[in-house]
């Protein structure tokens, strides 16, 4: 193996592309355009509160987008800009990483020693990502009552 050359992942499964990460890496994410070499390319920090970046709690609420050019940029930016920052969407992230960290299983005092959460903010996280499964369920059943699918099709 070179020296420049990661080690092979054993989680990772025979035959899988380890570069495939590296596709999505050099897309614009207005358009999905290919960005290459594009001079014109242009990466930003947007304010996200559904982003959460395991270790680093001071970059958690920031993400990076990149566009393929100044006009895409500005409709990212605008995009970010409009969709609402919800404090407890960040805290539902956190904490449910926080869980699956631990197996999946974690009690108050560990969620909250993990993500540096108050039991409050615990509580709120749970509560926004429970009310957002709702949401989400309610809406699946709208679309399919709609569809004229019945629960058997």
């Amino acid at each position: 193996m070179d020296e420049a050359e990661d080690p092979p992942d054993p989680q990772q499964e025979p035959g899988e592309n380890d570069d495939a990460d590296d596709d999505w890496a050099d897309i614009c994410d207005h358009c999905g355009a290919e960005i290459g070499d594009n001079p014109n390319a242009l990466l930003m920090l947007v304010r996200d509160s559904s982003a959460i970046h395991i270790g680093h709690s001071e970059r958690d609420g920031k993400r990076v987008v990149q566009a393929c050019c100044p006009d895409h940029a500005a409709a990212l930016r605008a995009e970010y800009a409009a969709r609402p920052w919800r404090r407890r969407e960040l805290w539902a992230g956190k904490v449910y990483w926080a869980i699956d960290q631990r197996g999946g299983t974690a009690k108050l005092p560990q969620i909250c020693a993990d993500t540096g959460l108050s039991p409050w903010q615990v509580h709120l996280g749970v509560l926004y990502h429970d009310w957002r499964l709702v949401c989400a369920r309610h809406r699946i059943r709208v679309a399919r009552l709609r569809a004229g699918i019945d629960r058997a099709g």
